[in-house]
């Protein structure tokens, strides 16, 4: 018996360590990104983003719109509670300063947007855009120059698309259907240039 407990034990501790290794959780709740480019997280602790004032970088916050109403329609509106996320977006971006407040050409893009420029200390420009042209818009973005800061809003599967282009890899997946509390914070200098920080709000 001595021998077979013997004999078992590494793989008894293997299994242990294997059930203390813990998934990846949630990302941190972020309450406010001050104008100095500081993340002030709920649990009170604090970070800065890369490269958020350098003119060599570009900094750009994606975001998919918030909750849509589901009446079947291809253009649906926000509901109520998709229209508080959106004014908690825009409290929390307030102080960033934002060059242009960016989004698809969708209402639901468009609402979400609309809340964050209203929000915003300084009043960006919003403009809107076909997502089939994604690629487009976001080379007149880099072609534009770096030191500037944007809010892109899009649909589950545009946001992630966005942020492979910029990594120039595969790396983000289409949003789960109902998830609506995500914003990737990517801060690029070119396409296969990027660092892309993930945050819930």
């Amino acid at each position: 018996m001595r021998n077979s407990c013997s004999l078992l034990l590494p793989f008894v501790l293997l299994g242990s360590f294997i059930c203390q290794q813990k998934p990846p959780g949630p990302p941190p709740m972020i309450n406010k990104i001050t104008q100095a480019g500081v993340m002030h997280f709920a649990d009170g602790t604090t970070r800065p983003i890369p490269h958020f004032n350098d003119t060599n970088y570009i900094v750009l916050f994606c975001v998919r719109h918030a909750e849509k109403v589901k009446d079947g329609s291809k253009d649906p509106d926000l509901l109520p509670e998709g229209q508080e996320r959106a004014k908690r977006l825009g409290s929390i971006l307030a102080d960033v300063r934002l060059d242009r407040v960016c989004t698809t050409t969708y209402k639901r893009t468009i609402q979400t947007g609309e809340a964050v420029k209203n929000a915003a200390a300084n009043n960006p420009s919003l403009e809107t855009y076909p997502p089939e042209s994604q690629d487009v818009w976001l080379e007149s973005v880099l072609a534009g120059g770096g030191g500037k800061k944007y809010l892109a809003v899009g649909h589950q599967n545009t946001v992630p698309q966005l942020l492979n282009r910029l990594m120039g890899k595969v790396e983000f997946q289409n949003i789960l259907e109902e998830e609506f509390g995500k914003l990737y914070i990517a801060v690029t200098q070119k396409i296969g240039s990027t660092e892309v920080i993930e945050v819930g709000y």
